[in-house]
């Protein structure tokens, strides 16, 4: 029986009744949330949980409502309205991320993105290998593309990759994107290669470092979506990246963060 709990006007569900009433499980229901399909509020008995309301849940599942045939279909896909795809990669479980097993703030505690990216590819270890930067001005996002351009000619396919040639290959793509971005060469773990171009402590270094691996895999946004959708075609390394940078440049995804930048700096020169 699903747990309805009714708080003045609004009517509100705790998770395990929200994945009962969509039938879905609890991965799914936090991409609906971080959509903002689905309005959330502390449970008032427990802060440790949150409640889900119940008016957009089954708003969602009327929406969420299609023929049989064309559910069966998509079954294996995408959920209809949604890019929610089920993965080995990482898992949402006991209110945390799961990196292959492993909880993200592990992971974050104690390993580099390099590490991270290791785990998250299944491989024994990844080496960087020390790339120079090919190309200067622009964002870094233009800079991204135009070295992972270069790259698409001699990478081969995805498919049936040898494990200790796609470590190579995936340490060689970190390393160039890194540069790129950063427009200089650079050797390093990432996180290094980064605090030493801001010119930061140590301490905030390792702050950095955290911050990667915790970003390094979450639900699908359009860019990992794009990036995976590209990798699933048999598409090389490269190219699959490239793919994600792009859609990653758009003014409503990452480039607004050039956006908050341009305008920082732009009050900050009215100020001055």
């Amino acid at each position: 029986m699903i747990n309805i709990i009714n708080m003045r006007s609004s009517e509100w569900m705790d998770a395990n009744a929200a994945c009962a009433l969509l039938g879905v499980k609890a991965q799914t229901l936090y991409a609906y949330v971080s959509r903002h399909r689905i309005r959330t509020m502390m449970d008032p008995s427990d802060a440790r949980h949150s409640l889900y309301s119940a008016p957009d849940l089954e708003r969602l599942l009327r929406q969420n409502r299609r023929p049989r045939a064309r559910d069966d279909v998509a079954q294996a896909a995408i959920r209809w309205g949604d890019p929610v795809l089920a993965t080995s990669i990482s898992e949402v479980r006991e209110r945390t991320i799961w990196l292959r097993g492993h909880k993200i703030e592990d992971c974050a505690r104690q390993m580099t993105l390099e590490e991270t990216a290791a785990l998250l590819c299944g491989l024994d270890q990844i080496v960087l290998p020390d790339t120079r930067a090919r190309f200067s001005g622009g964002s870094p996002f233009t800079r991204a593309m135009k070295a992972l351009a270069e790259e698409v000619d001699n990478a081969p396919s995805l498919v049936g990759r040898d494990p200790p040639d796609f470590a190579k290959e995936v340490g060689r793509a970190l390393s160039v994107v890194t540069n790129a971005c950063l427009a200089e060469p650079a050797a390093g773990p990432i996180h290094e290669r980064i605090g030493s171009k801001w010119g930061v402590t140590r301490q905030v270094c390792d702050v950095v470092r955290q911050a990667l691996v915790l970003l390094s895999d979450h639900e699908l946004n359009p860019s990992t979506f794009a990036a995976r959708v590209c990798a699933s075609t048999g598409a090389n390394l490269p190219a699959a990246l490239l793919a994600g940078v792009a859609a990653l440049s758009g003014p409503r995804h990452g480039g607004v963060a050039i956006m908050a930048d341009q305008a920082l700096h732009s009050a900050l020169e009215r100020v001055y």
